[in-house]
C-alpha cells in the first residue's frame, strides 16, 4: 500500500477527529485571510484619495508625513512650480481635519450634540473637473451633476459629503441637499454628495471650496497642502521631479508611485494598525500549527501499535514519514476551502457594515493556500517525532 492511500484511510478511519482537524485548519485559514484582508485594506486606503486625484507629480511640504497630519507650504510655490521646464499646470489642493455635527434628524427632533472628526478637501470650484480623475464618471454620477456642483461650490458656505461616510455623520435621508450642518462650530449648507470612500485614518469626507476651507478649516493664510502637477507631453517625470526639488526650498515633489509607497509604508510599518494586522497573520499561523500538531500527535499516539506493526513487516521510517506528511497535506487541501468560503462572507460583511474596502484577490488566495500547506506540513514534521517511539519490540 502506498503512503498516500494509507494517509487517506487514516483520515477516513476516525472521521470525528478528522473533522475537528479540518475545522482547525479552516479556522486558521480564515484568520489568515482576515488579517491579510485588513492589511490589504490598510495598504489600499492609504493611497485611496491620491488614486482619485489627477496628477503626474504631487507637491507636498518637506515636513509632510501622511495624509492625516498634512503640513502646508506657501501658495507661491504653486506659481514657481508652474514655471519649471516640463510642467504644464499646477493646481492647488488642500486637506485638513475638522469637527462635524450633522443636521437634525427627521426621525428625532432632538439636536445631536456629538461631534465627529471628518476630513475636509478644498478645491477651487472651477478646478473641480480637473483635480479628480474621471470626475464625471466615478466620483460624481455624471457630467451634469459635476457642473451643478461647480456652481454650488462657488457659494461661500456650500459643502458636499462623501456618501460612503459612516452612518455616524447622518442618514441619507437627513443628509439631503439644503440641510444645515456644522463644521468647526460654523454652519454650512449641504449641496449634495460624491463618492471617494473612507479609510482607517478617517471615517468621513467633505468637499468644499478653497475659500471655505481657508475660513472654516483654520489653515494658515496663503498656504496649500498639495500641488497637483500635470506635465507636458513627453516630459520625463523623474527629471521634472528633480528640477522641482532643486527649485522649491520648502516643498517636495513625488511621483504617484513614490507618494503611494510613502503612505503605505507609513501605515503598515509606522502605525499600530499596520503592525497589529501583520502580527495577526503570524499569530494565526502559530495557532494553526499548534492545533494541527496536537491533533496529528494524538492520532499518531492512538495508532502507535499499527505503525509498529508496519515497521515489523519491513517498512522503514521514511515510509511512515511520508504517510504523516500526506495526512498533513490532505488536511491542508481539504481544510483550506471552507476557510476560503467563510472569509468571502467575512469580507462582504466587513465592506457593508464597516465601510472598509476589503476584497479577495487571486494572489491572496494562492498565498494563503501555500501558507496553509506550509502550516500543516510544519505540524506534520513536528508530529513525526512521535513515530520514533513506534518500536516493533513493543508488540511482544
Amino acid at each position: 500500500m502506498n503512503a498516500f492511500t494509507l494517509a487517506r484511510l487514516n483520515l477516513q478511519h476516525q472521521r470525528l477527529r478528522t473533522l475537528i482537524s479540518l475545522a482547525g485548519v479552516a479556522f486558521a485559514a480564515l484568520l489568515i485571510f482576515t488579517q491579510l484582508g485588513f492589511l490589504g485594506a490598510v495598504d489600499r486606503t492609504a493611497s485611496l484619495l491620491f488614486d482619485h486625484l489627477d496628477f503626474d507629480l504631487l507637491l507636498t511640504s518637506r515636513e509632510y508625513l501622511d495624509l492625516n497630519t498634512p503640513q502646508g507650504f506657501p501658495r507661491l510655490r504653486i506659481y514657481q512650480a508652474g514655471a519649471v521646464s516640463g510642467v504644464e499646470s499646477v493646481r492647488p489642493f488642500s486637506v485638513c481635519l475638522g469637527l462635524w455635527r450633522g443636521p437634525r434628524s427627521q426621525s428625532s427632533p432632538r439636536v445631536d450634540s456629538r461631534r465627529w472628526n471628518i476630513m475636509i478637501l478644498g478645491v477651487r470650484p472651477e478646478d473641480l473637473h480637473l483635480v479628480f480623475r474621471n470626475a464625471g464618471q466615478g466620483i460624481f454620477r455624471d457630467r451634469e451633476e459635476l457642473t451643478a456642483f461647480e456652481t454650488a461650490l462657488a457659494r461661500p458656505n456650500a459643502v458636499l459629503i462623501d456618501r460612503r461616510s459612516w452612518p455616524d455623520y447622518g442618514s441619507p435621508k437627513d443628509l439631503r441637499p439644503g440641510a444645515v450642518v456644522e463644521l468647526n462650530e460654523q454652519q454650512l449648507e449641504l449641496a449634495g454628495n460624491f463618492e471617494i470612500g473612507t479609510g482607517f485614518g478617517y471615517n468621513g469626507v467633505l468637499l468644499t471650496s478653497e475659500a471655505a476651507i481657508d475660513r472654516v478649516g483654520g489653515l494658515i493664510p496663503n498656504q496649500v497642502t498639495f500641488g497637483l502637477v500635470k506635465l507636458r507631453s513627453g516630459a520625463d517625470p523623474r527629471e521634472v521631479k528633480n528640477r522641482l526639488n532643486e527649485v522649491l526650498p520648502d516643498a517636495r515633489a513625488y511621483t504617484r508611485d513614490d507618494i503611494n509607497t510613502k503612505e503605505a509604508e507609513y501605515w503598515i510599518q509606522e502605525t499600530a494598525v499596520g503592525r497589529f494586522f501583520t502580527l495577526g497573520v503570524v499569530v494565526a499561523l502559530v495557532v494553526g500549527v499548534i492545533f494541527v500538531y496536537q491533533m496529528m500527535a494524538a492520532d499518531i499516539h492512538n495508532h502507535l501499535s499499527e505503525y509498529a506493526t508496519i515497521k515489523a513487516i519491513g517498512y522503514q521510517n521514511g515510509y511512515l514519514f511520508r504517510v504523516i506528511l500526506w495526512q498533513a497535506g490532505l488536511l491542508a487541501l481539504i481544510g483550506f476551502f471552507p476557510g476560503l468560503f467563510a472569509s468571502l462572507g467575512v469580507y462582504e460583511w466587513t465592506r457593508d457594515s464597516a465601510r472598509i474596502p476589503i476584497v479577495m484577490t487571486a494572489n491572496r488566495a494562492v498565498f494563503v493556500f501555500l501558507l496553509t500547506v506550509l502550516m500543516c506540513l510544519c505540524s506534520g514534521l513536528l508530529a513525526i517525532r512521535k513515530l520514533r517511539s513506534a518500536d516493533p519490540a513493543d508488540l511482544f
